[in-house]
């Protein structure tokens, strides 16, 4: 009498998630198959031996992803035995698993980070969050100009391609702010594809090649004396564009670095006598606003 049944294991992996395995018994003796797949404890039915289907989303794409592989290896053993009673030949584990193991079945299938990638970029589109799906997207395109190939499997994204992938960007002028941009946004698709069991954490590419280590953009230089007095001396008055540009550029300098957001939000009503007074915008973690009144004695010019 042959059996066979899916479980999971009774201690979890370093994840914090349970292996899902295959047990095969024969003859009051057994033998274990591992897969790649892995789950949350009271993510599993020890009644149905597969995973329970009340979640959502992609969570529940992946649900149904491993059960479909659960009943697909039920079958195979199945008809394996079927045909072997039928046969009326004798056969033993090894021969179960040896079988099983044609078909590399036990092993999941290779997912295309392209494809998840996406999904993800959808659903910050869906949830109307606009700038960051854009990010998502603009990496998404860089990422296939580098690797040309229709599909890029999760394994395939490893420390050697990140490096190969952070030369690319830097033949083709990339900044260090930039591919920082890029390498943060595949770091965020690993993570998810981690905590959504899509993926192992043993293919997380980012033990390694360490973003922090990226170097700070070169420090902006400010115009000398000589430079500044030659923009003043400028005259742009047959570009309006030009003029308007060095116009806000000086009026920016007189108010001692006014910043261009706090800049488009004056009006007549932020001078008060003789003074240019306004609300400084000033970027931290949790927004601040407070009141810093600035002397400019271009005031008048400007705004009169």
């Amino acid at each position: 009498m042959a059996s066979i049944k899916f479980t999971i294991k009774k201690t979890p992996n370093r994840d914090g998630k349970y292996s899902i395995v295959l047990v095969l018994i024969k003859n009051r003796r057994n033998t274990s198959m591992a897969t790649n797949y892995a789950c949350e404890y009271d993510a599993w039915s020890f009644e149905s031996s597969m995973l329970k289907t009340n979640k959502k989303g992609l969570e529940l794409k992946r649900i149904t992803e491993i059960n479909n592989f659960i009943s697909k290896t039920n079958l195979k053993i199945e008809e394996f035995i079927r045909e072997k009673r039928r046969l009326n030949v004798d056969f033993t584990i090894k021969d179960i698993a040896n079988e099983i193991k044609a078909d590399d079945v036990t092993k999941a299938p290779a997912l295309d980070y392209y494809k998840f990638h996406q999904e993800i970029t959808d659903e910050f589109l869906n949830s109307n969050k606009i700038g960051t799906a854009k990010i998502y997207k603009e990496t998404l395109s860089s990422l296939k100009k580098f690797y040309i190939k229709p599909e890029l499997k999760f394994q395939d994204l490893n420390f050697e391609f990140l490096e190969k992938y952070d030369s690319f960007l830097r033949s083709n002028k990339g900044t260090d702010s930039g591919i920082s941009i890029k390498m943060r946004t595949i770091r965020a698709v690993f993570n998810n594809a981690i905590k959504r069991e899509t993926i192992s954490s043993n293919t997380y590419p980012f033990k390694h090649y360490k973003i922090s280590a990226l170097k700070k953009e070169a420090k902006r230089e400010y115009l000398t004396d000589e430079e500044l007095q030659k923009l003043i001396a400028k005259d742009f008055s047959s570009n309006k564009n030009h003029q308007f540009a060095k116009d806000m550029y000086l009026f920016s300098f007189y108010c001692r670095g006014m910043n261009f957001i706090d800049l488009l939000k004056l009006n007549n009503s932020n001078l008060y006598d003789a003074r240019l007074s306004y609300l400084l915008t000033i970027p931290m973690k949790v927004d601040t606003l407070f009141r810093s009144k600035v002397d400019s004695c271009f005031a008048d010019d400007f705004l009169g």
